[in-house]
């Protein structure tokens, strides 16, 4: 089975993307110039962040906007959300169907220029590139929308962050703990206020994630903002080196505050040292995106020791090959998003969703997997996984 015709729903269509990077806006409005089904497949993977407080609708394109065309339904649609909802920014994303009869969404929007809020028209028909296509378009407009003004001193933009990122909140909070109080986070990029990131370019330096060197190319091109790539903080190590990398930005020692951190959580850890000993050389499987599962591949091999027998980051996974390229080998746990859960199903192993779309997991808690505190979560979700295990079950 070829990979180009085995897709990840969540993957393949910009228009995911596109809303990802819409919907993480807080204040703003997000209009999807579709069918319904397109905003539903979208939204899902929000109902474990913001979908309490998600302003979105769909024109609910049918055979009459097919016939006659759906600008007419996408005016109205606009008006009614900026009369209800009053927001600070509105998106709108159109699919397949309006792009191939031809709705002029640019010329609707352009038709609101001059209205209280700025409306952003963004074409993403699933035919025309993947998620990651979308979502950095959407980034790209926000970066048109940015203004300059008085630099914060000490302080750093996040670049790569969406609100359905699993436990992002607490990720975040992790980060702003681990920078404190020297450095402070001015804006996140595309998870924040519509204010904080207009005023993106105040901050010093763009801390940019895998995957989103695009943007940060970008806005130091339009603002001379520098910008530097770090690995998500996942493990002591990346831990470490995210507040070091941030602190030498400004010429910062973080010697102590490092060594502070990683005496804490060794202490913290000492009383389950002899199950960590214990992962050592274990094949497992990294199935995620490049921000999330290279940071996630590098912790489990350099600081757990375990073996990363297969590694995928690609947009276009094809899961029957994946299926059975593990069904050769001996590996025992699986770390990806929720479509891979029934390869672990079917092979009978653990399985952690840790990676974008995570469905099938919830967070209320303090849980994160970032920063020193994240690793203790982690590796008791490791652990317990293969605890419940029975030994006669396993290979």
């Amino acid at each position: 089975m070829s990979a180009n015709h085995c897709q990840i729903p969540t993957l393949s269509c910009p228009l995911l993307g596109a809303y990802r990077g819409s919907a993480g806006v807080e204040g703003g409005v997000v209009v999807v110039h579709s069918i319904t089904g397109c905003l539903y497949g979208a939204a899902r993977p929000h109902i474990q962040s913001r979908w309490h407080d998600l302003p979105h609708l769909s024109t609910v394109v049918y055979e009459n906007e097919v016939v006659m065309g759906g600008e007419a339904r996408l005016r109205e649609t606009i008006q009614w959300a900026l009369d209800n909802y009053h927001p600070s920014v509105l998106f709108v994303v159109n699919g397949c169907i309006p792009e191939i009869i031809g709705d002029d969404m640019a010329a609707i929007a352009s038709e609101f220029a001059n209205g209280p809020v700025p409306v952003i028209a963004l074409s993403a028909p699933g035919f025309n590139g993947d998620e990651t296509t979308g979502l950095l378009e959407v980034m790209r407009r926000l970066v048109g929308c940015m203004q300059a003004g008085t630099k914060r001193p000490h302080s750093v933009n996040l670049l790569g962050l969406c609100a359905d990122d699993f436990q992002i909140d607490n990720d975040i909070k992790e980060m702003r703990s681990m920078l404190a109080p020297t450095i402070t986070v001015n804006a996140v990029i595309s998870y924040d206020n519509f204010e904080n990131i207009i005023h993106a370019p105040r901050a010093e330096y763009n801390i940019v994630f895998p995957g989103f060197e695009s943007i940060g190319e970008l806005m130091q091109k339009e603002f001379d903002l520098p910008y530097k790539v770090l690995e998500y903080p996942y493990g002591m190590a990346l831990s470490t080196a995210f507040i070091r990398e941030s602190h030498a930005l400004f010429g910062l020692d973080a010697t102590k505050v490092t060594a502070q951190h990683e005496g804490e959580l060794l202490r913290r850890l000492s009383p389950v040292a002899n199950f960590v000993n214990n992962l050592g050389h274990i094949p497992c499987a990294v199935i995620g995106n490049r921000l999330f599962g290279g940071a996630m591949n590098h912790m489990l091999c350099d600081e757990m020791g375990m073996n990363v027998a297969f590694y995928d980051t690609s947009i276009y996974r094809d899961y029957y090959e994946i299926g059975k390229q593990l069904e050769t080998g001996a590996t025992c746990l699986i770390f990806g998003d929720t479509f891979s859960r029934g390869i672990a199903e079917k092979l009978d192993i653990p399985h952690i969703s840790s990676f974008y779309p995570v469905l099938d997991r919830i967070t209320c808690s303090p849980r994160t997997y970032a920063g020193y505190t994240g690793l203790s979560y982690l590796l008791e979700d490791i652990v317990n996984a293969a605890m419940n295990c029975r030994e006669n079950d396993r290979p």
